[in-house]
């Protein structure tokens, strides 16, 4: 396979059925477990150990990505010669069952973030994004949820693409369990983009 799928999973009540959807996608699946709730950036770090492929593709656990948007998603990276394949669930797809204080501060940071980045893309707090494995091996992020901004834009800024081919990402809010996504993470988010920005 030239794509791995990465699933960071935090006692995801739906992981078995997540990780048998993803088979179907033909590729390897590598799911990295965080019982001890290091965060979703450290279970992230560690699954990237195991990948042997050209492109890692990372997924949530909950199965929240609708399959045959991942399957398109896959197809672009074997006809892409760009370093970049990224979802978008506003823009080109359709997000259900999403809180409204949570899309509201989705929506808000993502606007702030294309701004700062000056790049017209729109999900960047959606972990389904394909990287050059060997280019994401060299950058680092946070253990916790701010990983979800640093490491597409610790990507960009280090490995600036031409532009960043996107396509339609369908998402649904998990139907068992609950998320552990806060306000205060969102907070820590546009903190860990301002770092970024002024540190690198």
């Amino acid at each position: 396979p030239v794509v791995t799928i990465g699933v960071p999973n935090h006692n995801e009540p739906q992981i078995d059925q997540t990780r048998a959807g993803l088979l179907t996608l033909g590729g390897a699946v590598v799911v990295s477990n965080d019982p001890d709730g290091r965060g979703v950036g450290w279970a992230m770090r560690e699954g990237l150990k195991e990948v042997r492929t050209e492109w890692v593709l990372f997924a949530m656990a909950d199965g929240s990505e609708e399959i045959a948007c991942l399957r398109y998603l896959i197809a672009k990276v074997h006809q892409s010669l760009q370093p970049l394949v990224w979802g978008d669930r506003w823009r080109l797809g359709t997000v259900t069952g999403y809180p409204v204080w949570k899309r509201l501060a989705n929506r808000v940071g993502n606007h702030v973030i294309a701004w700062v980045t000056r790049r017209a893309y729109y999900d960047w707090t959606d972990p389904a994004k394909a990287y050059r494995t060997d280019l994401l091996r060299q950058i680092d992020w946070s253990d916790d949820f701010r990983s979800a901004v640093e490491i597409p834009v610790r990507y960009i800024r280090k490995f600036p693409p031409m532009f960043i081919s996107v396509v339609p990402m369908h998402w649904t809010e998990r139907t068992a369990g609950h998320s552990a996504y806060r306000l205060k993470h969102a907070l820590g988010c546009l903190h860990a983009l301002g770092r970024v920005f002024l540190y690198g």
